[in-house]
């Protein structure tokens, strides 16, 4: 048989404490993805079908376009590159800080088959477009069933 201490109360009330200074301290500082910040972040996207072609829109202001690559391989959109730094070089103190800057990338499984070959980008207002045709199944064909 386990027995418990009889003052368990007491230990909960002070692990609560500490709960609650370690989520003030926590949530005081910077944002965790600003301190933990993985080697490259990865650019906002939306991914849309139409009959014809799916179409992903990536948010990407302030990157050049010599500065972005894009790939299909495999059924899946890779986004790589990265935003330059150019911010003049001073002593600043951050009040707030969300503006990913340096490499990126992303790998995008797309919903259907595209023909990478057909792809087509365009840029505008910070935003890229691609437009990826659909593969045609060319192995699908209808027949006609007569019935006896």
């Amino acid at each position: 048989m386990v027995e418990f201490s009889h003052n368990w109360q007491d230990h909960m009330g002070a692990m609560q404490s500490e709960m609650e200074r370690f989520l003030e301290r926590f949530s005081s500082s910077k944002p965790p993805a600003v301190r933990f910040s993985p080697q490259a972040w990865e650019p906002a996207t939306d991914i849309y079908e139409t009959e014809e072609e799916v179409v992903v829109i990536i948010d990407l202001a302030g990157v050049s376009s010599l500065d972005l690559s894009l790939a299909v391989e495999n059924n899946v959109l890779f986004i790589g590159g990265q935003r330059q730094d150019k911010r003049p070089e001073c002593k600043r103190s951050y009040c707030q800080m969300e503006i990913a800057w340096g490499p990126f990338q992303r790998a995008l499984p797309l919903p259907t088959r595209v023909d990478g070959d057909g792809a087509s980008a365009e840029a505008h207002d910070g935003l890229v477009e691609v437009f990826l045709p659909k593969v045609k199944d060319s192995n699908t064909r209808s027949i006609i069933v007569k019935v006896r």
